[in-house]
């Protein structure tokens, strides 16, 4: 089924698909508004998916660069401190 508003009265319509690319007459204000042809609706989709997959890809590099951040930072403090335990064992000494 196509569901579109009337060119008019905006009234909510709805159609089968076989009638894509034909008028149809609203009930409510009397006059033909044009009902949408199925290919230009399934042009909008694409641009759904994009948006979909641009989201998807941003949340990815956050997610390797939080771990990146981690994983650099933790062997920044394991070399400080086996550095601060081999000071304390040669000052011991």
């Amino acid at each position: 089924m196509i569901r579109f508003a009337c060119d008019y009265c905006e009234r909510p319509l709805e159609v089968p698909d076989e009638l894509s690319g034909t008028s149809k007459k609203c009930p409510a204000c009397s006059k033909e508004s044009q009902v949408p042809v199925l290919a230009d609706l399934s042009k909008a989709a694409p641009q759904n998916h994009l948006k979909l997959w641009l989201i998807v890809v941003a949340a990815l590099l956050l997610v390797a660069g939080v771990f990146i951040t981690m994983q650099l930072t933790g062997k920044n403090e394991t070399a400080s401190d086996s550095s601060n335990s081999s000071s304390t064992n040669s000052a011991s000494k």
